[in-house]
């Protein structure tokens, strides 16, 4: 393997060494169990040969419209193996220089772009490249600023496809993903497998209308390793910026990671606190929406490296959030705390002078209550006085239990009332023993007393009345029988 790889060796002006990826080393996906497509070092120069977003089968001709929404689309050169690249390493693509072909397509297509929805037929256009610019239409030109759309290493959660970004990197199209510019991707798998590609003349931030002017390109960069990154999503740099790129499945949720990743950023260069970063990035940073047509919206925070370099670390910051003993995360109990002595008394407490006894005065004697009766106690008094503790007057979340509903004429057995009720006979005393009450009789039988052409009849229950209470429907209490 290693002799056909020496093959792709090519000397430019003998000055270094560039490998060559060809064109027709190409997949659809980012995955861990892909075969390499070359084996480089670190600090080695490579040449990646990529197709359009569309392998070049749509043109100008509407029979070629249909591969517009083909499944395999957005192929990309690769995988590229670096060696020495371990897991939970960053990768670093210094993007040297981007050479696109000499004509371009675009598309415009329903469903796709912000105005998907309006568009009512497929539409593609050939644009060619012409001096450094595009020629969209007679007369109408804009200037080339070639983009990689795909650039990505492999995902340790299996194949990923190329039109999806995340973590991995993937389909992010970014306008700083430019020549000059440093791409930094968390290493997930061992060797990376670098692979990118959908490279575009140029093309809109935000990529509204869901397409760039699609190109075919030559892609040189430059790899290298640095380990023991601490990062979760892509980074850039640029001699002008830094930049922090991540996608969910809302602006609102991209936007968050992404603030979030450019605050860890300073938190972890510059070493200031939380508050500290939070406010450099809402004071300097700029938020933009990278792409708003792929499967996921991608986001970016764009802060100036004048910030990033001339943030300093509060003195004192380490000291104040390290841990006063031990390792991050020791169990070891903190060293007991002493108590203080008690202080020392050193003068001496003359002895109280001794006092006789007299007997109490009618001024000192407690003065009989004339409202209690002859044999009571003070003290029994005193304690009827106490009052008693108040209930928990908690909210209660149960409904109070209504009392039942009785006839007028209904024996009352609480209080003793009505014509049937029984009389409870108090107990007799008998030289000093307490006999037993006499046990009451049962009241007679109502049903009885009643003509045998006439039924007992049962009091008609009073109708029930709603009303709202704290937020939720209760009944309210029966009026008084």
């Amino acid at each position: 393997m290693e002799r056909r790889l020496d093959r792709d060796r090519q000397e430019d002006g003998g000055s270094r060494t560039i490998r060559r990826v060809p064109r027709s080393q190409t997949a659809y996906v980012f995955g861990p169990n892909l075969p390499p497509a070359l084996v480089a070092g670190r600090g080695e120069t490579i040449l990646f040969e990529t197709h359009d977003c569309y392998t070049g089968r749509v043109t100008n001709h509407p029979d070629t419209y249909k591969w517009a929404d083909a499944e395999q689309r957005n192929p990309v050169t690769g995988p590229v193996f670096v060696e020495g690249a371990e897991v939970g390493d960053v990768l670093c693509v210094q993007i040297q220089q981007i050479r696109p072909a000499s004509k371009g397509v675009a598309v415009i297509r329903p469903r796709a772009g912000i105005l998907g929805p309006d568009v009512r037929r497929p539409v593609a256009r050939t644009m060619p490249i012409v001096e450094g610019r595009v020629e969209v239409a007679e007369g109408v030109t804009i200037p080339v600023r070639p983009v990689i759309g795909v650039i990505g290493v492999a995902s340790r959660h299996g194949e990923i496809s190329t039109r999806y970004p995340g973590r991995h990197g993937g389909n992010m199209d970014t306008q700083d993903i430019t020549a000059g510019a440093r791409v930094y991707l968390p290493v997930q798998v061992k060797g990376a497998l670098l692979a990118l590609g959908d490279v575009k003349a140029c093309m809109g931030d935000g990529e509204t209308s869901g397409t760039g002017v699609e190109v075919a390109a030559e892609v040189t960069i430059r790899v290298d390793v640095l380990p023991g990154g601490r990062f979760a999503w892509p980074r850039l740099e640029n001699n002008e910026s830094c930049i922090t790129v991540a996608s969910a499945s809302s602006v609102k949720q991209a936007a968050r990671l992404a603030v979030m990743e450019m605050v860890r950023w300073l938190e972890q260069d510059r070493e200031v606190d939380f508050e500290t970063a939070y406010l450099c990035v809402g004071l300097c940073g700029d938020l933009r929406v990278s792409q708003w047509v792929n499967p996921l919206v991608t986001a970016r925070v764009v802060l100036p490296r004048a910030v990033m370099t001339g943030t300093q670390a509060r003195p004192g910051l380490r000291a104040k959030t390290a841990r006063p003993a031990g390792k991050i995360g020791s169990t070891a109990p903190p060293p007991p705390i002493e108590p203080e002595p008690a202080p020392v008394i050193t003068h001496e407490l003359e002895p109280a002078p001794e006092t006789e006894a007299s007997p109490p005065s009618s001024l000192t004697a407690p003065v009989p209550d004339p409202t209690l009766p002859p044999n009571a106690s003070p003290l029994a008094a005193e304690n009827e006085a106490v009052p008693p503790p108040q209930p928990d007057r908690r909210r209660r979340r149960w409904r109070k239990r209504r009392r039942p509903v009785q006839s007028p004429n209904a024996p009352s057995v609480e209080h003793g009332e009505g014509p049937g009720s029984p009389q409870v006979q108090p107990p007799q005393v008998v030289e000093g023993t307490i006999s037993p009450p006499a046990v009451p009789s049962p009241p007679p039988d109502a049903a009885a007393s009643l003509p045998a052409d006439e039924e007992p009849q049962t009091p008609a229950r009073p109708k029930r009345r709603w009303r709202w209470r704290r937020g939720r429907r209760t009944p309210s209490k029966p009026p008084p029988t």
